[in-house]
């Protein structure tokens, strides 16, 4: 698309400091983005040199875009004309990886040469574990979740013996997370639910999340619960669950474990780096406001979680903060998250109040039509 081609394509555009998207206009010059936001005004042009995607780009979904110059300020484009033209404009370094498509044949041959590598020099491992992982086909990440992450097996089987209960907390939390939209939360996502009652939610691999009642249990109202499954949509839109696995346990063991080969990986193996914590949170952040959202339930929780466990023993407390041992400290993530709070606001429901206890109660139901799980 040329120059003179280019138009005028819509956009929502944040400002870092309200959580209320604005309308504008986006005009794609050679070297810039020009935001439009009236008649008679725009913002100074986002260089392509000095934007990026905040998230990686999936095809079908928003292109989230962030300016270095402008902290805290964020684009979400639509218009898939629109983000192919950027995508196009934004420097190679800078685009998603998603974005590459591979046939099988050159996937295997390149994981073969990086295999070759990772024995050569055991640092590579955690170098280039992101572009590993990018090289993995999504419909091998599904299988893989199942075949090492024992979690979800056992998962399965609790749906299983309890239908009655599954069935109930995975209906209100998909019409829960579907507040985000499908940009954010693709319609073949599985959610998962595990009995234990630690409060913890963790990405999985092939678009999965698995959700422990002891977050259902300890919630005060849904938008805690949107507020963490915001964050682990982060890690999944950003492919930070594959990263790990492949820093965690090796293409070799991913591979072998798709084979029935592999030793399994639990998933508090899946031990994500802070930088990574820190862009899962900025997601939150950028996937509530979008719909109109702020973080002020998701902080509120981060709070009561830290006061609830704040006087056990050390070793006792790394074991049941859970949600708060694997990310940053609760000021640097405060801090994060203040982007998208609005003081004084109440938590906006997307879940009646019948429907929210209804969610909370499932996990106790007695289901007489149970099915045995095969031994």
């Amino acid at each position: 698309m040329t120059e003179g081609q280019s138009g005028q394509f819509p956009a929502r555009y944040f400002d870092g400091q309200t959580s209320q998207a604005q309308p504008v206009t986006l005009r794609l010059r050679a070297d810039a983005l020009t935001i439009v936001l009236s008649a008679t005004e725009a913002l100074p042009g986002w260089r392509y040199d000095q934007t990026y995607n905040s998230d990686e780009y999936i095809k079908g979904r928003a292109l989230i875009l962030e300016h270095r110059g402008t902290p805290g300020a964020q684009l979400v484009i639509n218009d898939v004309v629109a983000i192919a033209a950027i995508l196009e404009r934004l420097p190679r370094r800078q685009r998603s990886m998603a974005q590459i498509s591979l046939s099988l044949p050159v996937v295997l041959a390149l994981c073969v040469l990086a295999v070759g590598a990772l024995i050569f020099a055991g640092w590579v491992v955690k170098n280039s574990s992101g572009f590993i992982a990018s090289l993995i086909p999504y419909s091998w990440e599904r299988p893989i979740g199942e075949a090492l992450v024992p979690q979800v097996q056992e998962a399965k089987e609790y749906a299983a013996q309890y239908p009655c209960r599954a069935e109930v907390q995975v209906r209100l939390l998909r019409k829960l997370l579907a507040r985000l939209g499908l940009s954010v939360v693709p319609k073949d996502l599985e959610i998962l639910i595990d009995p234990t009652k630690e409060v913890n939610a963790f990405a999985l691999p092939g678009n999965t999340i698995l959700v422990n009642q002891g977050l259902i249990d300890f919630a005060r109202n849904d938008q805690e619960i949107l507020g963490v499954a915001a964050h682990e949509m982060g890690h999944l839109n950003r492919h930070h669950v594959m990263e790990t696995l492949v820093h965690s346990v090796g293409l070799r063991a991913l591979l072998s474990g798709m084979l029935g080969s592999g030793a399994a990986a639990s998933i508090f193996e899946l031990d994500y780096s802070r930088d990574h914590e820190r862009e899962a949170d900025q997601s939150a952040v950028a996937y509530l406001k979008a719909v109109g959202l702020s973080t002020n339930a998701l902080t509120d929780f981060l709070v009561r979680i830290e006061e609830r466990y704040a006087f056990l023993k050390e070793i006792e407390k790394n074991k049941a903060l859970g949600y708060l041992m694997s990310h940053p400290g609760l000021k640097e993530r405060q801090d994060i998250l203040r982007y998208g709070m609005i003081p004084g606001a109440a938590p906006r429901m997307v879940l009646t109040k019948r429907e929210f206890e209804e969610l909370k109660a499932a996990g106790t139901l007695t289901c007489p039509a149970a099915t045995k799980t095969k031994q």
